[in-house]
């Protein structure tokens, strides 16, 4: 297994002899302006360059997405990423909206997905405590996911994604016995 950090989200994943983009933000540093309410809404993001080019990130087997959020999938991606790379969606409303801007290879996540022996176990995730997730904030904040990898020539992996810790975290660690976490 290999873990490449790009920027904040993003990140390269080979594993099982095959490679996996995570949630990919490609576009240029300072982009888009600061997001309305945050602690740092004056700054403009992403806050860096990618460290490489996006060319160097598209040679990969797939591309996983754990949830539609402009930091997790941009502009950026919706320009580079070829309408024919397989893309793993946490939910079948995030293919449907990857299909309405042309993509074709799209595979839904489970708690089983079969990669050419990779194996791919969708996780829960949340983006806040209970009373913000199902309060005012619970349409931006949305649905995430995570993702356990497996195969057996590697250590199992999980991926937790955008998620605060609760019970279900511990659950899926429980469960699934991550060596790397």
């Amino acid at each position: 297994m290999q873990f490449t950090q790009i920027r904040s989200a993003t990140v390269k994943i080979d594993f099982g002899g095959k490679a996996f983009l995570i949630d990919p933000m490609l576009s240029d540093k300072d982009t888009y302006p600061g997001i309305p309410s945050s602690v740092n809404s004056h700054l403009r993001w992403p806050t860096v360059e990618l460290p490489v080019p996006v060319a160097d990130l598209l040679g990969v087997d797939a591309v996983i997405l754990t949830h539609f959020h402009p930091d997790h999938w941009d502009e950026g991606a919706t320009q580079s990423i070829p309408k024919d790379k397989l893309i793993f969606t946490q939910s079948e409303k995030d293919a449907q909206t990857l299909r309405d801007a042309g993509y074709v290879n799209l595979r839904v996540l489970t708690e089983d997905t079969d990669f050419d022996g990779v194996h791919l176990k969708k996780t829960p995730g949340r983006h806040g405590e209970e009373a913000v997730f199902n309060g005012p904030f619970a349409g931006p904040l949305g649905e995430v996911c995570g993702v356990v990898f497996s195969h057996p020539t590697e250590k199992t992996l999980y991926l937790a994604g955008d998620t605060i810790w609760y019970s279900e975290v511990q659950d899926n660690i429980d469960t699934h016995k991550p060596d790397v976490i």
